[in-house]
């Protein structure tokens, strides 16, 4: 019996010997095959990483914008995936390995663009930059807002002028000099006047600049800039020939403010400067001002500038630095007219030279009778020459209150025939007067589309970054993707994918 079961305990041996082998092989292989996709899985993800760090890096440099080129330099879409598969070969067969990596297909997938969704990752840089850049309290203190308890519905901004400029005025008993109590003296001097109307035509007649801007007109440039290829003419953004600068809604907007008393203004033109604007857009204006050049704030660098006047171009949307500093400085003198003309045909003293100058104009015509209703076009005559000033003013660094009084008023009727020439003393700033770049943020804050200022600063970044590399587009920078890799060793293939993205 006992020779019967001698080799039992043997063959069980074995058995489980056998087992454990086939447990130990299963084990390694699977360790094997878990290493082998880990593996990968990490050189993917270290792929991704490497990609991420080629951002384009003139965008970073001087606009604060991580995005990636997929062209990469103009060598074409596939030179990414290229560069893909020699860090995978490199990083998965070292020299002393003992598995053989294959690199199968490497594909770059599910780009989302920089302008995708309404700009929505562009802007979202924006803000990360700017809450970095500028605390909140302080654009609150820029802009004003610290009385601002709502950002509320879009309240329109300007109207008619001329139905404000000929409606409240006190009527007077009788056009004539005479019975204003004047002099002949006066009336003799007033007689050596040029018509305002005149002298305001011919001030005009070779542009605003040539006014307002008068040492530096000659050297803006009028070379037109391309927008065939500009992000903005591809998002139908361009708008070669927009004539009226403010919607019908913004006219309206200043219709209520000529309602209110000097006093109430300033408040409320602090108020619905900002009215319509997100606060996201209040980061996007704040951008503006910090990344591109205006009038009176070059940019002490080397860099290549497409536009001079690069934040008159985000207002205006034209195609050459002239055309987009006329736009700007018209824009700016019309609100200033509103409410230089509030103060103006407020002024009973104003109001009565006026109408001493027309009634010695018609009279020898045998219009004195008209002399009443051409008063109104000379003070308005007389609030435009007074509102070019103010322009000329910000435009030297100056600032210049909201509501002009007898003390801040700079420009006499004789003065209008001069105009050109009329050299404008600063005053000191107080609590409320507002600057040029107060101006820029307010056309900023009132541009019909909000989105179109954004598509313009990609028009700018795309001239300035193709002035060193000529195939750079903004329509190629993504701020995400997706890898999509096939790797084999062996018998076995993984199929991996991984995402990477700036935000």
């Amino acid at each position: 019996m006992k020779k019967r079961n001698r080799g039992q305990i043997s063959v069980y041996v074995c058995a489980m010997l056998g087992v454990f082998l086939i447990l130990l092989v299963t084990i390694l292989q699977g360790i094997r095959i878990w290493e082998g996709k880990a593996k990968c899985a990490q050189a993917v993800s270290g792929v991704v990483d490497s990609i991420k760090g080629d951002y384009q890096p003139d965008l970073f440099r001087r606009y604060h914008l991580f995005a990636l080129d997929k062209t990469y330099y103009g060598k074409g879409e596939g030179y990414l995936e290229e560069r893909a598969i020699e860090y995978l070969n490199y990083n998965l067969n070292p020299s002393q390995s003992i598995y053989d990596y294959q690199v199968q297909e490497v594909a770059l997938t599910n780009t989302v663009s920089l302008t995708e969704n309404n700009l929505s990752l562009f802007k979202k840089q924006i803000q990360e930059y700017m809450e970095l850049k500028l605390p909140i309290n302080l654009l609150e203190e820029i802009l004003n807002l610290s009385d601002v308890e709502s950002l509320e519905n879009q309240e329109e901004f300007l109207t008619t002028q001329w139905n404000f400029l000929s409606n409240g005025t006190k009527k007077r008993k009788n056009p004539l000099a005479f019975d204003l109590g004047i002099s002949q003296g006066d009336i003799e001097t007033l007689e050596n006047l040029i018509d305002p109307r005149k002298a305001m035509e011919d001030a005009l007649q070779s542009g605003i600049l040539y006014v307002v801007m008068p040492e530096q007109v000659e050297e803006i440039s009028r070379e037109a800039q391309d927008f065939s290829k500009a992000p903005s003419s591809e998002a139908g953004m361009y708008m070669e020939n927009w004539e009226n600068p403010f919607s019908i809604q913004e006219w309206n907007q200043m219709e209520q403010w000529n309602q209110l008393e000097p006093w109430e203004v300033d408040k409320q033109f602090d108020s619905d400067m900002c009215s319509s604007v997100g606060t996201q857009d209040l980061y996007g204006i704040a951008y503006a001002l910090d990344s591109f050049q205006y009038a009176g704030n070059a940019f002490e660098d080397e860099e290549y500038h497409a536009l001079e006047y690069e934040v008159e171009y985000l207002i205006a949307g034209k195609n050459s630095d002239y055309a987009n500093m006329t736009e700007v400085a018209e824009r700016i003198c019309l609100m200033r007219f509103v409410t230089n003309g509030a103060y103006a045909f407020s002024n009973e003293t104003m109001q009565e030279e006026a109408l001493l100058l027309a009634a010695v104009l018609l009279t020898p015509v045998g219009l004195a009778e008209a002399a009443e209703p051409v008063s109104y076009v000379l003070l308005a005559c007389w609030a435009y020459g007074e509102s070019l000033l103010d322009v000329k003013a910000l435009l030297q660094g100056e600032s210049v209150p909201i509501i002009k009084d007898k003390d801040t008023w700079q420009l006499s009727l004789n003065g209008l025939m001069d105009i050109a020439t009329e050299e404008v003393s600063g005053t000191e700033t107080e609590l409320g007067d507002l600057n040029y770049e107060s101006y820029l943020i307010l056309l900023l804050a009132m541009t019909p589309d909000t989105d179109m200022k954004y598509y313009r600063m990609l028009d700018i970044m795309q001239w300035n970054i193709q002035e060193d590399i000529p195939e750079f587009g903004i329509e190629h920078c993504i701020c995400g993707f997706q890898l999509q890799v096939e790797i084999v060793e062996s018998e076995y293939v993984w199929h991996i994918e991984t995402e990477g993205s700036y935000y």
